[in-house]
């Protein structure tokens, strides 16, 4: 068990040092990346100079790293950060991803005047965060649910290809792709663990509050995007096993207390 640990903690620190090596090179890329791309949008928001063009040639490098990664869905979440969501449309973004934004955005800013730019940063910062804790926890959730023989190699290589998804910008953006993906990887994850404690016998207790906490990580992914709902059909499976004999009442008292935390989901 002890060679065990050695060794996931070997890779966990395998998957620390290429995220970073990663994210070094794309997030240098932002940095450095010359102009302010063909979607002026972030660079209207960011200044509202009339002359914003011409003074972007005199800007500091850190205004060109945020102005980089402030593209597409990000304007919607740093924009609804500030003000809340006011046009219809902005209501196709997470409110609550946005109101972390703001949250975080504010401990940042303190009182600085025009708060814009740390809610980007806050963002920027929170899905380099999020991403790296979903490399760990998918690494985790597949060793648990591999066979054997599979959990050498298998798990790490799919962390890395997380890592080097061609998403790893917008997994660096302030866009609400990092945080879902930890949130529905850890609900994953605590409920593959509840399955492995119950079929064990080791702590129905335990096996129970991951089932719920499993459930809990579902509802707050789908806060952050709606397709997350579909991650709640695992416990949805578990329900639609147990009823028929739920129904005839020939249900065992162990199997009873199963369903439990699955009725108190729906």
């Amino acid at each position: 068990m002890n060679a065990i640990n050695l060794g996931a903690k070997g890779r966990n620190a395998q998957l620390v040092a290429i995220f970073c090596l990663w994210k070094a090179l794309l997030l240098s890329l932002a940095a450095f990346c010359p102009g302010p791309g063909y979607d002026t949008s972030g660079l209207i928001l960011l200044n509202t100079s009339a002359r914003r063009h011409v003074e972007l040639d005199v800007t500091s490098r850190y205004e060109r790293f945020v102005l980089n990664l402030l593209r597409w869905d990000a304007l919607y979440f740093v924009k609804a950060a500030e003000r809340g969501h006011v046009h219809e449309q902005a209501w196709a973004f997470s409110g609550a991803y946005s109101y972390l934004l703001r949250l975080t955005g504010q401990l940042m800013a303190g009182d600085a005047q025009d708060p814009l730019h740390y809610y980007a940063l806050a963002g920027i910062i929170l899905s380099n965060i999020c991403h790296l804790l979903s490399v760990l926890v998918l690494y985790r959730l597949l060793t648990l649910v591999l066979e054997p023989q599979r959990r050498q190699i298998i798990p790490f290589i799919a962390a890395v290809l997380h890592i080097l998804t061609p998403a790893s910008l917008f997994m660096s953006a302030p866009y609400a792709e990092a945080m879902f993906s930890l949130l529905n990887f850890t609900g994953m994850l605590l409920y593959a663990q509840s399955q492995t404690a119950a079929e064990t016998g080791t702590s129905w207790v335990r096996a129970d509050f991951q089932k719920i906490g499993s459930g809990a990580f579902f509802a707050a992914a789908t806060l952050m995007r709606s397709n997350g709902l579909l991650s709640g059909l695992i416990l949805l499976y578990d329900v639609a096993k147990y009823m028929p004999s739920l129904m005839s009442a020939q249900l065992r008292i162990p199997d009873e207390r199963r369903t439990l935390p699955l009725l108190d989901h729906l």
